[in-house]
């Protein structure tokens, strides 16, 4: 029969004076056994599993949590999968990407798996601190996932005169930030404020999509919010684009200026000759 949660707490209480007399007494049972946990000489074999299999279920109940934070289509799928509906020109990203390189950009027209390739990066970070990096679990805990539409409605609805609502806080100083579909949302000066307040702080990070490609980016947003959002510490973000039709068809106006401009040269002049 497993042990309950007042019997462990009583088995803390009745090791504390092996552990530390003076502090033990004044910590809750949660804090005792984490102290009990830190010195494995007080703990039987039995008593270790015990604290494992706890930190486990923890654990597990964590991730649960971060994972409710992303989209319903992304929540319960495995990364395999979600890698699959990936297009080529994000793949890359979605391999190779990590915090140490910055902010990341995927940009290109619907369909192509922006966001999806934001939910891998979010559930390998996740995955990765689940099975054992510290960093990587404090990180992903950290981590939001917000739609510009989103932050504009919290705005919107949100008392004037008084401090930022709750989620536009928590999008401005969370150390990883997800902002997905960028360029819907109508009041720029949201995006504005967000990414000014981001970048008080270096070890801020974003996560962005939009259909827009940098250009309209900078021309929608302004100057400074595209260099905060292509730069990070000095250095360029990690882009990855993917416009197909925008491509094929620039690809042919090309081709047709290339066309006339063979079958009209241009007549020679004095100066040409």
């Amino acid at each position: 029969m497993e042990p309950t949660i007042e019997q462990l707490g009583q088995l803390a209480e009745h090791r504390k004076r092996e552990v530390s007399p003076h502090i033990i007494p004044n910590l809750d049972w949660e804090a005792r056994l984490l102290a009990l946990s830190n010195d494995p000489p007080t703990l039987s074999p039995h008593e270790q599993r015990e604290m494992d299999r706890l930190a486990r279920m923890e654990r597990h109940d964590t991730l649960t949590k971060l994972r409710g934070r992303l989209p319903q289509f992304v929540r319960n799928a495995r990364i395999e999968t979600l890698r699959a509906r990936i297009a080529p020109a994000f793949i890359k990203m979605a391999d190779t990407w990590t915090y140490s390189h910055g902010n990341a950009v995927m940009i290109g027209e619907t369909g192509l798996g922006k966001t999806t390739t934001a939910a891998v990066m979010l559930l390998q970070l996740m995955r990765a601190g689940f099975h054992g990096s510290e960093a990587d679990w404090a990180l992903a805990q950290d981590a939001r996932w917000y739609r510009a539409q989103e932050l504009e409605s919290a705005i919107k609805g949100h008392p004037l005169g008084r401090s930022e609502p709750p989620d536009m806080r928590s999008a401005m100083t969370t150390r990883l930030l997800v902002l997905d579909e960028l360029g819907w949302e109508r009041d720029l000066k949201v995006i504005d404020d967000l990414f000014a307040a981001r970048s008080s702080d270096e070890r801020r990070v974003t996560i962005v999509t939009s259909g827009l490609d940098s250009n309209k980016i900078q021309e929608r947003y302004g100057e400074a919010v595209w260099r905060r959002l292509f730069t990070f510490r000095g250095r360029s973000s990690a882009v990855a684009r993917a416009f197909p039709e925008a491509d094929a068809a620039q690809a042919k106006e090309d081709a047709k200026k290339r066309t006339a401009g063979v079958a009209n040269p241009r007549p020679h002049t004095e100066v040409d000759r």
